[in-house]
């Protein structure tokens, strides 16, 4: 199998090829990921951060040339349900170029821990390189002992709907829920969230159905938890 050669929209944008600000790639082969046929021999202007023009571009004296001949344009790619921080022995901020170096632009971390907040700062102000993040809150599962260590563990509704604010106010993106909430607990967690607008995902707990969770506004069901169950005569 020949090997494609592949360009990623985005991975210039963050990587800011020789610091240009203006980046025009000439005779690339573009795949727009909404279907189409690729589209060869077209070239696409970059400036300050954002496609300007795709098709026939003339280059221009500011412009920084890039040769796509033989080679693929492609949008960024995002990653969708990422477990991604620092533990002994693995220094998780050296590794984020990674994601860019293999076309993907966009993470969705599914357990927020305060170094990601740092990164997704750091990223921003260009000094630091790595994807886009939207970033969970901690977990948030039922009882004394969540079944991850480090995560919290909520035993009344009110402790749930404190969890939502604490990590609402936090920055989190989103609200993650876990399997052992009691039924209780996952409500009160789903009301304080739609309170604040703030959304809430992860796996649906194992004594709510997938049902009760999507018309508690649940946006995703992480590893299709329950849906076996619920599509089970």
């Amino acid at each position: 199998m020949r090997r494609l050669n592949l360009l990623c929209f985005a991975g210039w944008l963050v990587c800011g090829v020789a610091g240009a600000e203006t980046i025009l790639v000439k005779n690339v082969t573009l795949i727009d990921g909404r279907g189409g046929a690729p589209l060869a021999g077209q070239s696409v202007l970059i400036s300050n951060g954002f496609i300007q023009h795709v098709g026939s571009v003339e280059a221009s004296s500011s412009d920084q040339l890039v040769d796509g001949e033989g080679k693929y344009l492609i949008p960024g790619l995002w990653d969708m349900h990422v477990h991604w921080q620092s533990a002994p022995g693995l220094d998780a901020e050296a590794l984020l170029p990674l994601f860019i170096a293999n076309g993907v632009t966009g993470v969705r971390l599914m357990w927020g821990v305060p170094e990601q907040f740092d990164w997704r700062a750091r990223i921003g102000a260009g000094q630091l390189l790595g994807p886009r993040m939207i970033i969970a809150s901690n977990i948030i599962d039922g009882g004394d002992k969540p079944y991850w260590p480090g995560s919290v563990g909520v035993t009344t509704p009110e402790e749930g709907r404190q969890a939502v604010r604490t990590y609402a106010a936090q920055g989190a993106d989103f609200i993650k829920v876990y399997s052992q909430l009691s039924r209780d607990n996952f409500f009160a967690i789903a009301d304080e969230a739609r309170r604040l607008g703030i959304p809430f995902a992860g796996h649906v707990a194992s004594r709510v159905s997938v049902e009760e969770a999507s018309d508690a506004g649940q946006r995703s069901i992480e590893h299709l938890d329950g849906l076996g169950l619920a599509l089970s005569s």
